[in-house]
């Protein structure tokens, strides 16, 4: 939640136009301003990213019922937080455990930033995280503005063909419900209305079709896991933000080079 003393007290002490029209529109209590505020005021960009802070926010606008997705990556450890409006759909460490043949894939290096990008279209971060047994992985986050959708993926790499057990988990806030289909491998995130659709482009879409991977609720937190024999693979999620769009029929098919 939010310190509206807190808030308020370091506006005032700060008393910067922009500042003040941002808060007209984020914070709840500033509904007064808002409309004033978003037509006078030239808005820098929402999103925002420092290599030196290890900090970037991935934010298609300033609307108060947006998306917005926050990741810290100091050290070997990522944190990250998804916001649609005010609710928060998941918030904490990112996990994951691997392993190749019978030896845990450990880090041997801090999250390094590979490639920062934003223009109109989408805000789009790439980070590489190097293992144990010359091993790397390397994760990118997308986030859409006008498509309202947020594309996570990892990628492994490795010096040699093994047998890899993957596992990934991004931790559920309590009051947000993991919700699977029956039929398919698609999943719904609802709190107190759908908040978004998961597809899990990795496996085939129907559950009939045998697979070597899973997306469920374990720990707490959203799991995706996957188990192949390969030197390298790509695990991709989609994850659909848009509320209308959600309550769709959708499908789609596995890619394969």
């Amino acid at each position: 939640g939010y310190e509206e003393e807190l808030f308020d007290a370091a506006l005032l002490l700060i008393d910067d136009a922009v500042d003040h029209a941002i808060s007209d529109q984020v914070l709840p209590w500033r509904k007064a301003n808002r409309a004033t505020s978003q037509r006078k005021t030239f808005f820098p960009d929402s999103s925002d990213h420092s290599a030196w802070a290890q900090v970037a926010i991935l934010r298609p606008n300033w609307l108060r019922g947006g998306q917005k997705l926050v990741v810290t990556y100091g050290g070997s450890e990522m944190r990250t937080e998804l916001s649609c409006g005010s609710t928060t759909v998941w918030s904490g460490r990112w996990r994951t455990q691997i392993s190749a043949g019978k030896s845990p894939l450990e880090p041997v290096s801090d999250w390094e930033e590979l490639c920062w990008h934003t223009d109109d279209d989408v805000d789009y971060l790439e980070l590489e995280l190097k293992l144990s047994g010359d091993w790397c992985l390397q994760r990118q986050l997308v986030m859409a503005r006008e498509d309202q959708f947020l594309f996570v993926a990892d990628a492994l790499v490795g010096p040699h063909e093994a047998a890899i057990d993957y596992a990934s988990y991004l931790p559920l806030c309590p009051d947000i419900q993991f919700s699977p289909e029956e039929e398919t491998r698609e999943a719904f995130l609802v709190g107190k209305r759908p908040l978004a659709r998961v597809l899990p482009l990795e496996l085939p879409e129907w559950r009939t079709l045998h697979c070597e991977g899973s997306l469920q609720l374990a720990q707490g937190g959203l799991c995706f896991r996957h188990q192949a024999k390969a030197n390298r693979f790509y695990w991709p999620l989609f994850i659909d933000l848009d509320r209308k769009r959600i309550q769709r029929q959708v499908t789609w098919r596995r890619l394969t080079v």
